[in-house]
């Protein structure tokens, strides 16, 4: 009987991150391994099409097949808001992963077609719907995690994500799916999810705050409650809360002025830009889309590369499970302070190992740059984290209203993490 309710407990985070957190974790590290096999099948495609492109040409391709992702992720971003509170969080995650499984659809069949272009097409269409779940999904999540609860639970939420990363990683080396024949479906495998994800959707409870402050229904509300808190939980004291911040939501309507005029929210705002813009400039996206083209420029070989880009997504995942038990015990702001100065020195490290290795040409160096990477990556995680985990705690800090303002707000430089890119 216990683990039964701690089955039920869990499974409605389950849920959520499998539609959201997973498939944006799974295509941000897919594109990776497999990079020479897409960069060869450009080519023979352009050679079939009598097109003469030298590799810098092929080399561009390559690169719109990676950012289309980014750049769909910035116009879903800017629609995400929109659609948690016109159509609800949990319709919002059923609409949001259909064009998933389109786009995945669309690159699984790219070779078939000897169509570049799908892939490119098919990256957008995702990372549209990704760039929505990056506002849902963590949004979701914490609208129905107990306070004491929500530190935890938008870590589970990185946790899933760079799990997704990892498992594109094992099963982009050559052993597994990285070979001419599998890739397509490789880049397509995230199908499976999103269609489990629309198969559970049905069982998970739409979100509390939803529907007591969008939708002025306290029935409901108080009945998603007791599903997800348990019969035996007195829910009275949370819907409360709702209540209360339902009679600020009337009185005064939030707008992006708030942000600015009212000082804790623009103290809140300053905070959520210098931790996103602080995220984009890192340099973390350019470890997880560039990692195995790096370091075979500095001397690796493919398949030793590729096996240390393995490594990537092991570090982030332990960071994130070290986070998942200390977050809301020790608070945000040390792990931010110890994971920032852990990125800054091996940042630091890593730079200056480069330069002595350009002079001197000594392998081993790679090898320590390796583990400065890694270093880095493991504070980022613990810090930083990726975008949606950011989300997750900016939903705490502000009210219903303003969350979505703010999400759309802080979408918009997804714009500078494609011009980076």
């Amino acid at each position: 009987m216990q683990s039964m309710r701690r089955l039920k407990f869990f499974l409605p985070y389950c849920i959520i991150t499998l539609g959201s957190a997973f498939p944006f974790g799974y295509h941000s590290g897919v594109i990776n391994a497999p990079a020479d096999l897409i960069k060869s099948f450009i080519n023979t495609t352009l050679v079939a099409r009598s097109v003469r492109c030298d590799g810098r040409c092929v080399d561009l391709i390559w690169s719109l097949c990676v950012t289309s992702f980014l750049l769909g992720g910035f116009f879903g971003g800017l629609i995400g808001g929109v659609l948690a509170n016109k159509l609800g969080r949990k319709k919002s995650l059923f609409l949001l992963s259909i064009p998933t499984v389109i786009g995945s659809l669309l690159m699984m069949f790219s070779k078939m077609a000897q169509s570049f272009e799908m892939i490119i097409f098919g990256r957008f269409t995702i990372g549209i719907a990704c760039g929505a779940h990056t506002v849902v999904g963590p949004m979701f999540l914490s609208e129905i995690a107990p306070v004491n609860f929500r530190g935890a639970a938008g870590t589970f939420n990185q946790f899933v994500l760079v799990f997704a990363i990892l498992l594109s990683q094992v099963l982009g080396l050559p052993e597994v799916m990285g070979t001419t024949e599998l890739w397509p479906y490789l880049l397509a495998l995230c199908t499976v999810s999103s269609v489990i994800h629309i198969l559970l959707l049905s069982i998970c409870p739409e979100s509390p705050t939803y529907l007591y402050i969008i939708k002025g229904d306290r029935r409901r509300s108080e009945n998603a409650l007791v599903y997800l808190r348990g019969q035996d939980c007195d829910v009275h004291a949370e819907l409360e809360l709702l209540k209360m911040e339902t009679q600020q939501s009337s009185t005064h309507k939030s707008n992006f002025c708030d942000l600015l005029r009212i000082p804790y929210l623009r103290w809140g705002l300053i905070v959520a830009l210098v931790l996103h813009i602080g995220q984009q400039f890192s340099g973390i996206n350019g470890i997880l889309y560039y990692f195995v083209s790096l370091f075979i420029s500095n001397g690796l070989t493919k398949q030793v590369a590729s096996y240390a880009n393995l490594g990537t997504g092991f570090t982030i995942l332990i960071g994130s499970l070290a986070s998942i038990f200390i977050i809301d015990r020790k608070g945000r702001r040390p792990l931010l302070m110890f994971g920032i100065s852990a990125c800054l020195f091996s940042l630091l490290l890593f730079t200056l190992t480069l330069i002595i290795k350009r002079v001197t040409e000594i392998n081993k160096l790679t090898i320590l740059s390796i583990v400065l990477t890694y270093t880095f990556l493991f504070g980022f995680s613990v810090s930083l984290g990726k975008s949606v985990s950011k989300y997750f705690d900016f939903c705490i800090v502000f009210p219903c209203m303003v969350t979505v303002l703010l999400c759309i707000l802080l979408l918009k430089k997804q714009l500078s993490n494609y011009c980076i890119i």
